[in-house]
């Protein structure tokens, strides 16, 4: 008796050992493969209205997005090495501090007929509010490393 019992407990242990090993070789493993990483794309995509300049790294003088000589009839610094925006948002960088800017347009909008509205400062980034009639600009300024990004947006 003693004998069948341990023949019956080593068959059901074989047993159970061979569905763990079988279930285990049916799991497939994971194999790491070189895949190429595509070059990032180009768009013109707008920019959202609510949007203040980020950390985004442009790359100056890359011969694409260059920046116009005015948005709106309102100039683009001279000196700015990129732009890229539409007839509603308009965004460029420059390579002067944040302070230059600032000044070189609470000069130039009142001069445009742009009635001063507000500003504010959130995380350094400066953004300021702009009237004309029924017309608002918002500008956002902000210091990213060596550049001074500006992001224009208009509404009604």
């Amino acid at each position: 008796m003693r004998w069948k019992s341990f023949l019956l407990l080593f068959l059901a242990w074989a047993g159970l050992a061979a569905c763990v090993n079988s279930h285990a070789a049916a799991t497939p493993s994971l194999v790491q493969t070189a895949t190429p990483t595509p070059p990032p794309a180009v768009t013109d995509t707008p920019l959202a209205t609510s949007a203040l300049p980020t950390a985004t790294r442009i790359t100056p003088g890359n011969g694409l997005n260059k920046p116009l000589e005015d948005w709106n009839g309102i100039p683009i610094m001279q000196g700015a090495s990129y732009g890229n925006g539409d007839r509603n948002n308009y965004r460029f960088q420059i390579a002067k501090p944040m302070v230059d800017v600032q000044t070189f347009y609470g000069g130039v909008m009142p001069n445009l007929g742009w009635k001063f509205v507000s500003s504010t400062n959130t995380s350094g980034a400066m953004r300021y509010v702009y009237q004309q009639g029924t017309n608002f600009i918002t500008m956002a300024i902000s210091q990213q490393a060596a550049f001074t990004v500006v992001v224009f947006t208009q509404g009604k």
